[in-house]
């Protein structure tokens, strides 16, 4: 997700951004871009559930 950001300060696009990294790292551009929104509501920069939330629900469940 860092690699991510960084390029994207540099570019602007968020997108193409993605795209790249995903590639460069043989990933799938899904699965990336999930990952960064994942890791923008867990650090409190995105709404959402966060990754910690969801593991104290599955306990209670």
């Amino acid at each position: 997700m860092r690699l991510v950001r960084h390029l994207h300060k540099g570019s602007g696009t968020s997108q193409g951004t993605i795209r790249r990294v995903a590639d460069r790292l043989g990933y799938g551009v899904e699965s990336v871009r999930m990952r960064v929104k994942q890791s923008d509501i867990d650090s409190g920069d995105a709404a959402g559930i966060s990754l910690a939330d969801r593991v104290m629900m599955k306990k209670i469940e």
